[in-house]
């Protein structure tokens, strides 16, 4: 069960992690090194592990309920879809991951959640 939601914005500077509750409401932000996955899968779910895992404990929730976060990410790097495929196979503690590209999250950002159907 999904009780948590995480976005993950990830460049090759440095890796956010925002997480809320069903509500929408902020529970916990954290900020770390790079996430692109160009870099390597290694380098970037380093990133993205520690900032979700420092966003959870300002939420309180424990590792034992990383299973009820989704997480979506948007990463450098994705728009190879050779990298999309491979960084996917990776495992992982969380309930559902989705992984698009750091400019479709940008989009996204930039238009509060609401794109355009073209």
């Amino acid at each position: 069960m999904i009780n948590f939601y995480c976005g993950v914005d990830g460049g090759g500077t440095s890796c956010r992690a925002r997480i809320t509750d069903k509500q929408g409401k902020r529970l916990g932000e954290a900020k770390t090194g790079s996430a692109n996955i160009l870099l390597g899968n290694d380098i970037a779910w380093a990133s993205i592990n520690q900032a979700i895992s420092e966003a959870a404990g300002q939420a309180g929730i424990p590792v034992s309920q990383f299973d009820q976060i989704a997480v979506g990410l948007a990463l450098a790097g994705a728009e190879q879809r050779s990298a999309w495929h491979e960084f996917m196979k990776q495992p992982h503690v969380y309930g559902h991951v989705t992984l698009n590209t750091d400019a479709y999250g940008a989009l996204m950002g930039a238009f509060n959640g609401m794109m355009a159907q073209f």
